[in-house]
């Protein structure tokens, strides 16, 4: 017994000095974040939830960050594609743990970065750009892949038609946004 509780101390021990070491890491940008603390990178107000929510979706999923009221139907069924695989996936239980991962990817950080854009007098406000959104395309393709998976698993015609449909409707939009640049 006394070796196992040994052997968990030190562990513990070790995670709690790599911790210290990720935190001395930040130690450079508190000083400089603190230095501009106040400040504010625009004076514009910041974007509603619902604008900025649209936004998100639309830069995430097609990878378009301007005129986004365009797309709005697209966005709308590859949103409600993602959920009804996501809740596929969750009730039969196939790669349950990534899924719940890849879900809290794609709504917690832009949800802090919505917050973090919110006026404040007490930290650096930057304004909210779209770029900070293509952080995030990654988890929604593997989402998109996890989702194609379960179909496969269900119905492996429909899984082929749901992959080519999902990469022509990609490069469909994000040719069509390119093609004048």
């Amino acid at each position: 017994q006394a070796a196992p509780l040994r052997w968990r101390l030190a562990r513990l021990l070790r995670w709690a000095c790599l911790q210290i070491v990720v935190a001395l890491c930040y130690l450079p940008w508190l000083y400089m974040m603190l230095r501009h603390a106040g400040q504010r990178a625009t004076e514009e107000s910041p974007l509603e939830p619902a604008l900025f929510a649209r936004i998100y979706a639309t830069v995430l999923m097609l990878g378009v960050d301007t005129n986004v009221g365009r797309y709005t139907w697209p966005v709308l069924g590859l949103t409600a594609f993602a959920i009804c695989s996501s809740v596929l996936l969750w009730r039969r239980g196939d790669r349950r743990a990534l899924a719940g991962t890849v879900a809290l990817y794609l709504i917690l950080p832009p949800g802090l970065i919505y917050l973090l854009s919110l006026p404040s007098t007490a930290f650096y406000t930057p304004a909210t750009n779209a770029r900070y959104f293509l952080l995030f395309v990654p988890a929604w393709y593997m989402l998109l892949g996890l989702s194609v998976a379960g179909w496969w698993r269900h119905w492996r015609g429909g899984a082929v038609v749901l992959a080519i449909a999902l990469v022509a409707l990609t490069g469909y939009f994000t040719l069509g946004y390119y093609d004048d640049r």
